[in-house]
């Protein structure tokens, strides 16, 4: 996926763009986990801007590759709004956490990525509760928040996440 991705030009991905995205949509809820876990590895080519452009259209003088991102990462929010199971809304947290470290300094993509895992701290289900800690935690210590961006950082000394300064 991610080097037909890689090489496909942006005239390319607006032909097959419905295929794609049908992708986008069905593959992180498919019931097979390693279906989704191999999608979960691939999340990131969706974030490259040429891809965005081509599968995301829309008035080209009004929508900003930020708007491209978004609508993207919606599509997990919506996946993530219709899981039913516990095993696939643990996968789609993967997923969206794999989004927050492709952000690479876009700051509402890491942003927004990390609200959808903050969502689900208040979740009844304990096990999903933690992963979205350890997900948060992971994403913080990767230095995905170094990369220009102060959103989330983790404190050297106790390993806790600050919002800020230490």
């Amino acid at each position: 996926m991610s080097r037909l991705l890689q090489h496909a030009s942006v005239e390319e991905l607006i032909c097959t763009g419905a295929e794609w995205l049908t992708c986008l949509d069905v593959l992180p809820l498919h019931e097979h986990r390693g279906v989704r876990e191999a999608f979960c590895t691939q999340i990131h080519c969706f974030t490259w801007k040429h891809v965005l452009q081509g599968l995301l259209r829309g008035d080209e003088e009004t929508i900003t590759d930020s708007d491209r991102e978004l609508e993207m990462l919606g599509r997990l929010r919506d996946a993530l709004s219709m899981s039913e199971s516990s095993d696939i809304t643990q996968t789609l947290l993967e997923t969206v956490a794999e989004v927050a470290r492709a952000a690479q300094g876009r700051r509402k993509l890491l942003f927004f990525s990390l609200v959808l895992l903050l969502e689900r701290l208040d979740n009844e289900e304990v096990s999903l509760r933690v992963m979205s800690v350890n997900l948060i935690h992971k994403v913080a210590a990767n230095g995905c928040c170094a990369a220009g961006t102060d959103i989330l950082q983790v404190c050297p000394s106790s390993g806790c996440l600050l919002a800020g300064v230490c």
